[in-house]
């Protein structure tokens, strides 16, 4: 079983190997937890180094908030990489945006992902069956938003308050949250239960994903997406 970290010097030559055979489209920097590596501005620097018009992000939770310092900081402006933060506990939200907003110069946009709460996977669909789990029969049929503005505030409140389900709950429980500073650093802070749990979910993207322990022979691959482990 694998134990520690893994570290750049160790791993360098055979990403080398694999940056003369492969043009990426984009790479993401996983764990584990990755920012827990002792090495990772070097990892940051040296996949960048390697693939430098590559759209590059490194995926944390944001735990361990000593990382997020200055040479961190530098690291991703420089080298263009977003900050995505995966969020597990939403009880989390408040504490995880202090840091963000600690670690990042001056923000410069902010918004919702997806925009609109309509814009999620599957989501009449899983509009219809949340509400009709809670439904009276006595209630209308609610199949989508502009249903719902028709309901009768009673029943509107009932969901809300009793149900925890409304366009806003969902907006609170669901959706993302994408901002941009001043430097051009990015941050992206994902709710993980928008990928796992429950209805109105976010389906996760198919990625292509290697691990690089053999360098072999491949033709030239244009806007592949690799998932480099470092932790």
């Amino acid at each position: 079983m694998f134990t520690g970290h893994q570290r750049w010097a160790d791993y360098q030559e055979i990403h080398e190997q694999w940056a003369e055979k492969l043009d990426l489209g984009s790479y993401t920097i996983l764990g584990g937890e990755p920012l827990l590596n002792p090495d990772v501005i070097d990892w940051i620097y040296g996949l960048n180094k390697l693939w430098p018009d590559s759209k590059s992000q490194i995926t944390t939770n944001a735990s361990f908030k000593r990382r997020f310092d200055k040479e961190l900081y530098r690291a991703l402006v420089d080298t263009q990489t977003i900050l995505e933060i995966g969020l597990h506990d939403i009880n989390r939200w408040d504490e995880v945006m202090e840091t963000v907003y600690s670690f990042i110069d001056k923000p410069v946009s902010s918004k919702r992902i997806p925009e609109n709460i309509s814009e999620l996977p599957n989501f009449y669909e899983n509009w219809s069956s949340s509400y009709n789990k809670i439904r009276a029969e006595s209630w209308p049929v609610c199949n989508n938003l502009a249903d719902w503005e028709g309901l009768p505030d009673y029943i509107k409140q009932e969901c809300e308050n009793v149900h925890q389900f409304s366009p806003q709950k969902i907006a609170e429980q669901r959706q993302g949250h994408s901002i941009k500073d001043s430097n051009g650093l990015r941050v992206v802070i994902e709710l993980e239960n928008y990928f796992h749990q429950g209805a109105l979910i976010k389906q996760p993207e198919k990625k292509i994903t290697f691990v690089c322990t053999t360098v072999i022979q491949l033709k030239r691959m244009i806007s592949v997406i690799v998932n480099t482990v470092i932790i």
